[in-house]
């Protein structure tokens, strides 16, 4: 099994987490958010560790 370098793991954050969450932000199915920005993020609880964060 091939797994990438850490550095390639590393997501791009598109805009502040901060700034996601007071923009303008509409609701769309998960089928067409990939992409997308999320406008908060998503922790399933347990353990509450972020799926979806404000990132690009």
């Amino acid at each position: 099994m091939h797994l990438p370098e850490p550095p390639a793991l590393e997501p791009e954050q598109a805009m502040l987490p901060r700034d996601a969450f007071f923009a303008a932000a509409e609701h769309v199915p998960a089928q067409r958010a990939a992409g997308r920005i999320a406008a908060e993020m998503i922790s399933p609880y347990p353990p509450g560790v972020p799926v979806i964060a404000p990132a690009r």
